[in-house]
């Protein structure tokens, strides 16, 4: 089985979502409870790498969630 890959588009107002190998797609809304909503999502696919598209500091709102959670 090829590892879990999740890439992460981030704009103002949303998230685009992309896992590989499965070609799941979605979008969410860039708020801190759709950004939750999406942590709990990926978690049972244990990726081996996200990708996270940097945009002017919107992906903090994201990012700073997963590391506090991957150090916990």
């Amino acid at each position: 089985m090829k590892p879990t890959e999740i890439d992460i588009d981030i704009s103002s107002k949303q998230l685009n979502i992309y896992v590989k190998p499965t070609d799941q797609f979605f979008s969410v809304a860039n708020d801190k409870n759709y950004i939750k909503g999406t942590i709990k999502q990926r978690q049972p696919l244990k990726p081996q790498r996200a990708l996270i598209e940097p945009i002017g500091g919107l992906e903090i709102e994201f990012f700073v969630p997963q590391t506090k959670q991957d150090y916990l």
